[in-house]
């Protein structure tokens, strides 16, 4: 009897490791597929929007990213808006499990040039309910996302709506983001 009782145990540990493997894995993908056409959007609204630039600029020192337009530059900007919206996206997939006022995040036969409008609607709804410090905006949000960003979000989202967030541990995902995020880049995204 004790080792039918052990069984279920080991079982369960063995499919937290498996999913909080799955998502550094899913996420990476997306955060690679994400951090390239942003960066390129970066770029081009620095250059063709002067008040951004010094929005932008302002923002970086926050940051404690350094040399202010230069390719180390655009590279961590871009990771950490994806890092930004991937940990939205992943503690709103946690909250809607648990908030029947926050709708699912569905892209559904949407057309793809209000997919990020959309998500902005949920974020600012989970943000009234009082989650600002996850849900705030900044500087960040304002770069246009890429038609090939969107889709790779879309994609994501659909992947994560597989998943029943409200029953995962809090550890998982702890997890998730230790392994995703690399320590350099943890603090100043704290």
């Amino acid at each position: 009897m004790k080792k039918n009782r052990a069984q279920p145990q080991s079982r369960h540990l063995h499919q937290i490791e498996i999913d909080a493997k799955f998502f550094v894995h899913r996420l990476t993908q997306a955060v690679e597929k994400l951090r390239k056409p942003i960066r390129q959007s970066l770029q081009t609204t620095i250059s063709r929007d002067p008040t951004f630039k010094k929005g932008l600029e302002a923002w970086a020192k926050k940051q404690g990213i350094a040399n202010f337009a230069d390719e180390a530059f655009y590279n961590a900007t871009a990771r950490q808006l994806v890092y930004r919206i991937l940990g939205k996206i992943l503690f709103y997939q946690s909250l809607q499990g648990h908030k029947k006022e926050l709708d699912p995040i569905d892209f559904s036969g949407l057309d793809i040039a209000l997919v990020i409008p959309r998500l902005w609607e949920c974020f600012e709804k989970a943000r009234q309910i009082d989650y600002q410090a996850v849900f705030g905006t900044d500087i960040c949000e304002q770069i246009p996302f890429p038609e090939p960003a969107v889709q790779e979000l879309c994609q994501l989202i659909s992947d994560l709506n597989n998943y029943n967030f409200s029953t995962m541990p809090h550890d998982v995902m702890g997890q998730v983001f230790e392994q995703l995020i690399p320590p350099e880049e943890r603090h100043s995204l704290g």
